[in-house]
Protein backbone atom coordinates (compact mmCIF):
# COMPACT_ATOMS: atom_id res chain seq x y z
CA UNK A 1 0.00 0.00 0.00
CA UNK A 2 1.55 3.35 -0.67
CA UNK A 3 1.07 6.47 1.81
CA UNK A 4 -2.26 7.32 3.11
CA UNK A 5 -3.16 10.99 4.23
CA UNK A 6 -6.00 11.59 6.24
CA UNK A 7 -7.61 15.02 6.09
CA UNK A 8 -10.37 16.04 8.35
CA UNK A 9 -13.19 18.08 6.09
CA UNK A 10 -16.61 19.81 6.66
CA UNK A 11 -19.06 17.21 4.51
CA UNK A 12 -22.38 17.27 4.47
CA UNK A 13 -23.74 14.79 7.77
CA UNK A 14 -24.69 12.05 5.22
CA UNK A 15 -21.10 11.83 3.87
CA UNK A 16 -19.03 10.15 6.76
CA UNK A 17 -15.82 9.53 4.76
CA UNK A 18 -14.37 9.23 0.70
CA UNK A 19 -11.07 8.43 -0.42
CA UNK A 20 -9.45 9.61 -3.92
CA UNK A 21 -5.92 8.36 -5.29
CA UNK A 22 -3.86 11.67 -5.44
CA UNK A 23 -1.54 12.59 -8.76
CA UNK A 24 1.24 10.50 -7.17
CA UNK A 25 -0.47 7.11 -6.76
CA UNK A 26 -1.24 7.74 -2.89
CA UNK A 27 -4.17 7.78 -1.31
CA UNK A 28 -6.64 10.33 0.61
CA UNK A 29 -9.06 9.91 2.87
CA UNK A 30 -11.33 13.01 3.96
CA UNK A 31 -13.68 12.45 7.01
CA UNK A 32 -16.27 14.59 7.90
CA UNK A 33 -15.00 16.75 10.38
CA UNK A 34 -18.52 17.07 11.84
CA UNK A 35 -18.23 13.22 12.85
CA UNK A 36 -17.80 12.74 16.73
CA UNK A 37 -14.43 11.09 17.33
CA UNK A 38 -16.02 7.10 17.48
CA UNK A 39 -17.79 8.11 13.84
CA UNK A 40 -14.37 9.44 12.57
CA UNK A 41 -12.62 6.41 13.64
CA UNK A 42 -15.18 4.11 11.82
CA UNK A 43 -14.78 6.00 8.72
CA UNK A 44 -11.41 5.90 8.88
CA UNK A 45 -11.78 1.77 9.39
CA UNK A 46 -14.31 1.41 6.36
CA UNK A 47 -12.23 3.76 4.00
CA UNK A 48 -8.59 1.85 4.83
CA UNK A 49 -11.09 -1.10 4.03
CA UNK A 50 -11.92 0.28 0.57
CA UNK A 51 -8.39 0.36 -0.04
CA UNK A 52 -7.52 -2.91 0.90
CA UNK A 53 -10.08 -4.36 -1.51
CA UNK A 54 -8.94 -1.79 -4.21
CA UNK A 55 -12.66 -0.95 -4.14
CA UNK A 56 -10.79 2.27 -5.93
CA UNK A 57 -10.51 0.75 -9.06
CA UNK A 58 -13.60 -1.13 -9.29
CA UNK A 59 -16.12 -0.45 -12.24
CA UNK A 60 -19.92 0.01 -11.36
CA UNK A 61 -21.64 2.86 -9.36
CA UNK A 62 -20.16 3.44 -5.74
CA UNK A 63 -23.54 2.56 -4.22
CA UNK A 64 -23.27 -0.84 -5.82
CA UNK A 65 -19.64 -1.00 -4.28
CA UNK A 66 -21.15 0.35 -0.50
CA UNK A 67 -23.62 -2.63 -0.44
CA UNK A 68 -20.99 -5.22 -1.03
CA UNK A 69 -18.38 -3.87 1.41
CA UNK A 70 -21.32 -3.90 4.02
CA UNK A 71 -22.33 -7.02 3.19
CA UNK A 72 -18.31 -8.71 3.59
Amino acid sequence: MNEVVTKLINLPIAIHAFTVRTPDGDFCICINARLGSTAQLQAYKHELKHIGRDDLYKRGSADLIEIYAHRF
